[in-house]
């Protein structure tokens, strides 16, 4: 189980902030891959995701407030996470393993209830950081479902913080919605 490290900035440090929001585009020359990653999830990401949209904060907040928002999936595991304002938690989302197992076909009937079968629902889904695969793993999920608008927040909640955003305390796991 994936446990996420303590953020590295505090709230007060606004040139450590401004380092975490900028580092949501880190390249640390990851090739983008279409297999899940499975093994060690806190490791530094590609900077692309084949058939998928990478967002940055920016883009994000633009898509947040508009007229038709997202769907954003939060995919950190654990109890009580942080999570964007509006978001629904689905924390064993993002797990590895191959695209035929129960995860897949629980993350499938999870996104036929919230997008009430409508593949063409933008969704976006983040965790942690720029270092986490877990939304990049549920991406791929996404679209192996046959979801066509699915976006990946590479920066997640610690760019979404540094930039910020407000974040809230998240215990409503739907993930454990049977």
């Amino acid at each position: 189980q994936f446990t996420p490290p303590a953020a590295t900035t505090a709230p007060h440090d606004t040139r450590s902030q401004t380092r975490e929001f900028r580092r949501e585009g880190q390249d640390w020359s990851v090739p983008p891959t279409e297999m899940l990653r499975s093994g060690k999830i806190y490791n530094p990401t590609p900077t692309a995701i084949p058939g998928g949209q990478v967002l940055k904060t920016l883009e994000l907040r633009a898509m947040y407030t508009s007229e038709n928002p997202p769907l954003l999936i939060n995919v950190l595991q654990g109890y009580s996470v942080r999570s964007i304002p509006h978001s629904v938690r689905l924390s064993g989302a993002g797990a590895g393993g191959s695209f035929d197992d129960a995860t897949q076909e629980k993350l499938g009937a999870k996104l036929r209830i919230l997008t009430a079968g409508e593949q063409g629902k933008p969704l976006v889904f983040y965790c942690l950081n720029a270092e986490c695969w877990l939304a990049y793993n549920a991406v791929l999920r996404a679209m192996k479902l046959g979801y066509t608008q699915v976006y990946w927040y590479r920066g997640g909640i610690h760019a979404w913080e540094a930039s910020g955003a407000p974040l809230l305390s998240s215990e409503d796991d739907r993930w454990a919605d049977n």
